[in-house]
Formats: C-alpha cells, sequence, structure tokens
C-alpha cells in the first residue's frame, strides 16, 4: 500500500471510531483500497515442472513459460506485467515442441520484464545455460523465439538458442531466423545468450538468404544484442546470410562464420567479428559489418579474416547525418577494410568520419569512397594507421565527396609494421617508442566525442600528440578498467 493509502486508511479510522460506528466497518471500507502490486518471479523446468503447478517457486515450476508452444494451465492463464521475472532451470533443454515462444507481454521503462536464469538452481554438477533447441525442424512461423509487433521493455538473458531450419524456398524465409523481432517491437534487450546453428532448405543462386539468426524486421529503437556470442556452424552450402540483421545496437558480442556478421545497426562497438565467408547464393551480400543509419556509430570493433565482402561498409539513406568510424582494427581481409558508399544518400548534408583506425589493407586500399549519383557532403580522414604495400592506402574518387579533409594518416608496409612490432599477435598495436604511429596523430579532443579520448583498450589519449591508430602506446600495460563482462541476473 502507498503512503497515500495508508494516510487514507488512518483517516477512516479515525472518522469510524468518531463517529461510534461498527470496527468491522473499517474492515469492509478498507477492502476497497488499492492495493501496490509487486513484481512476480516465476520458475520454469521442463524436465521436471507441470504447467498447471504455481510456477511461484523452485519446488513447484511451470515446464512452459508463457508465450511458448504447449503452455497452458496455470502457465497459460497467466498475464506477465512489468516487473515480472521469468527464470529458466539451468542445464535444461526446451525441445522443439515448446516452439515457437512468442513473447508478447511488455514491461515499462524501468519496469522490464525479464526472461532469464538463476545460477544456483540448475540440473547436473554445475550450472549451465539452459537451451531452447529447435532440433533442426522447421518451426510454425519459422522462428524459435518472437518478440511480438507491439512487445515493449523486455529483456532475454542468458540462454542458449541453437538449431533450426530455414525454409527459403522462392525467397521465402525472408523473416526465419533464431531470434525474431517483429516490426514495432522496441526496447527491447538480449544479452549474455548464445545463438548458433540454421540450415536452409535451398542453396545457390535465387536462394535468398537474407535473414538471420537475430533478425529484426525493420529497424527499431533500442533494440539491443549486447555480450552475446553469435554464428553459424552449417558450413557454407547450408549458412545464413545475417548473423544480426537490422538491430539497431550491438555491443560487446562476438560474431563469427556468416555471410554477413551484422547488418543495419546504427550503434556498434566492443564486437569481434570474424570468418566472413563466401555465399553460396551470389545474390547474397557479404559484409562483416554494414550500418545504414545517418548517424551510425562503429568503434572499439576487431574485424579480421574476411574472405569476401567488405569488413566496415558504410552506407547511410537520408539527406544529411554524420556517420563515425574509429578505434576499429582490421586485417586479413580480401578487400577494403573501409567503404563509405553514398549510394542511398538523399540531400547535400551526410558526412562520414574516420578517425584513429588501423586498418591492414594487404597489397590493396584501406579505405575507399565510391563514387555514386549521388556523394558525401564532407569526408574527414585523419590519425588512421594504414598497413599496406599499396602506393596509396586511401582510394578517394572525385566526385564522391563534396570536401576532403586528410590529414595526419600514417602508412606502413607490411615489412615495415612488422620490423615495428606491428603484428597480429599484438593485434597491431604499438610495441615501442619508435613506432611509426606513435606521437604522430593529431589530437581531436575538441570533437568531444568521449569514447574516442579513449583508444581500443581503454588507454586515455593524451591532450595533445596522439598516436595514430586504434592504439595509444602504453608500455606501463595499465588501462582504463574493462566494462564487466557476461553479466547475468541472479534471482534470490
Amino acid at each position: 500500500m502507498g503512503t497515500w493509502g495508508v494516510e487514507l486508511s488512518r483517516r477512516i479510522l479515525y472518522w469510524t471510531v468518531a463517529k461510534g460506528l461498527p470496527a468491522v466497518l473499517f474492515a469492509i471500507l478498507g477492502l476497497g483500497l488499492p492495493r501496490i502490486a509487486t513484481a512476480a518471479t516465476y520458475f520454469v523446468d521442463f524436465s521436471n515442472g507441470s504447467d498447471s503447478a504455481s510456477g511461484t517457486d523452485k519446488s513447484s515450476p511451470w515446464k512452459h513459460a508463457p508465450g511458448m508452444s504447449g503452455c497452458a494451465g496455470a502457465c497459460g492463464n497467466t498475464n506477465l506485467n512489468a516487473g515480472d521475472s521469468v527464470v529458466f532451470k539451468g542445464g535444461i533443454v526446451w525441445n522443439q515442441s515448446s516452439f515457437p515462444f512468442n513473447i508478447n507481454f511488455s514491461g515499462k521503462s524501468g519496469s522490464r520484464i525479464t526472461y532469464t536464469v538463476d545460477k544456483s538452481w540448475f540440473s547436473g554438477g554445475s550450472w549451465t545455460q539452459p537451451v531452447f533447441d529447435g532440433g533442426f525442424n522447421q518451426i510454425s512461423g519459422g522462428s524459435l523465439v518472437v518478440f511480438g509487433a507491439t512487445t515493449q521493455w523486455v529483456t532475454l538473458d542468458n540462454i542458449e538458442i541453437r538449431n533450426i531450419t530455414v525454409n527459403n524456398g522462392g525467397g521465402h524465409g525472408l523473416d526465419n531466423s533464431l531470434i525474431q523481432f517483429q516490426f514495432g517491437a522496441i526496447n527491447i534487450t538480449v544479452q549474455n545468450c548464445l545463438v548458433h546453428g540454421v540450415r536452409v532448405t535451398n542453396t545457390g543462386s535465387g536462394a535468398d538468404q537474407q535473414f538471420g539468426a537475430i533478425y529484426g524486421l525493420g529497424p527499431m529503437t533500442n533494440t539491443v544484442v549486447d555480450h552475446c556470442t553469435v554464428f553459424n556452424d552449417q558450413g557454407t552450402a547450408n549458412t545464413i546470410a545475417g548473423l544480426i540483421f537490422n538491430i539497431d545496437t550491438v555491443t560487446n558480442s562476438v560474431i563469427h562464420d556468416g555471410i554477413q556478421g551484422v547488418f543495419g545497426a546504427r550503434l556498434v562497438h566492443g564486437n569481434v567479428i570474424y570468418n566472413i565467408l563466401s555465399p553460396s547464393d551470389p545474390s547474397s551480400h557479404p559484409n562483416a559489418l554494414q550500418v545504414s543509419d545517418a548517424n551510425a556509430q562503429v568503434y572499439n570493433n576487431i574485424v579480421h579474416d574476411v574472405q569476401f565482402g567488405t569488413c566496415i561498409y558504410a552506407v547511410p539513406s537520408g539527406a544529411s547525418g554524420n556517420v563515425l568510424i574509429y578505434n576499429n582494427v582490421v586485417w586479413n581481409t580480401e578487400v577494403d577494410p573501409v567503404t563509405l558508399e553514398p549510394e542511398s544518400i538523399s540531400g547535400g548534408g551526410m558526412n562520414a568520419s574516420v578517425f584513429n583506425n588501423t586498418l591492414n589493407g594487404a597489397g590493396g586500399s584501406a579505405i575507399r569512397t565510391v563514387p555514386r549519383g549521388t556523394r558525401w557532403a564532407t569526408v574527414t580522414v585523419q590519425n588512421n594507421h594504414y598497413i599496406s604495400d599499396a602506393g596509396s592506402a586511401e582510394n578517394f574518387p572525385s566526385g564522391s565527396f563534396g570536401n576532403l579533409v586528410d590529414s595526419k594518416n600514417i602508412l606502413t608496409t607490411q615489412s615495415e609494421a612488422q620490423s615495428q612490432g606491428y603484428t597480429i599477435a599484438n593485434q597491431f598495436a604499438p610495441t615501442q617508442a619508435s613506432g611509426a604511429t606513435v606521437g604522430s596523430g593529431l589530437s581531436l579532443a575538441s570533437l568531444n566525442i568521449t569514447t574516442l579520448n579513449f583508444d581500443i583498450k581503454g588507454v586515455a589519449r593524451p591532450s595533445a600528440n596522439w598516436d595514430a591508430g586504434a592504439y595509444q602506446l602504453n608500455l606501463s600495460g595499465s588501462t582504463r578498467p574493462a566494462p564487466p563482462t557476461n553479466l547475468s541476473a541472479i534471482v534470490q
């Protein structure tokens, strides 16, 4: 009962006593007072639970969560509310009979609905993630976990989600995935999850593989994938195009072995993306990391072993904006590490800024702009470290931009970089004070980009004489404390 409710009760009691009314009348009046709802926690155990149980403690768990296929009884009659939690038992596998899992309940800002774990509650010798396993079946509706079109303020935490088959014949299956966000789903976070294993029924030309392990049906506000591992382990002949497709924010995740790593995001940072493969379908568009928002930011990512497509690909749409690409490290790529594509620009106010990246372009260019019918307003390229045996690591054709700001970029050949200690073993960080990048950059502190004022490892950049590239030389080895990783909600 809230404070005002307590005060109202006190006044009613005073009034009944003062008037000499029976005390029972106060009790009856009290029944009508509003009560403050408290958040509920429900427990789910596919192996030993029952949907007719209360679900409110570990000794009487449900078999399914509300929204899962097969949920009935008390489970099926329960509506989740803001602040509620659903806890899945560790080490338990939910098989294909439980899917699709349609998540249609919504929380509120500051009071999410959370699907999560309690690491003290598990089956087996030690805690492992609960598993949603489609068994490589084709799931009704096409996806294993589905956030509905009106779903908001939900967190899915610490689940392994794996193994479906998608029927992509005739271009179908565009919205099929392990995790699907329907158009309109917003303010949703998927965190600490392991997401992998998608097969397709058709390969080759015309089999359109533009769907993902985690797929959004359109640009959506504040949809987040954080601290997840997302990959496909089914080989190029049966793989999917987009590992993470049309999700607003992708952070602190490991993404590998797919045709498209991250596609269509707005904010991408702190990720490791690698093993981008050549597609069996030539109509696919392979890239390690592609952003299309007019004000996208791509920073502190490591991208390597890109066998096909572009590493960091900026193709924004709209009339104005500024795409920021900084503190990224790229190596082992068949094509240019950074491509700035103005194809979808509809006006004259779109800018791109590329700062303090370490880009190993092998024998070709490290960064390029693409000439189209439209052009970038201004392209700013500063403080980058190019490692390439080409005569120039920049490819900026005339007509692809209105204005070019190009300064303090350092080019070393492969052998020069190797001799100075810039190697794959240390991800091309400087290791000695005489390295070509050390003290060779321009201070960009005046831009007031907080995350640019630290290097990719969290080392603060000085007030002047920044190093070029993604790293600031740090021979002492001390860094700013890294953000916590692999967080999960523990329900007591």
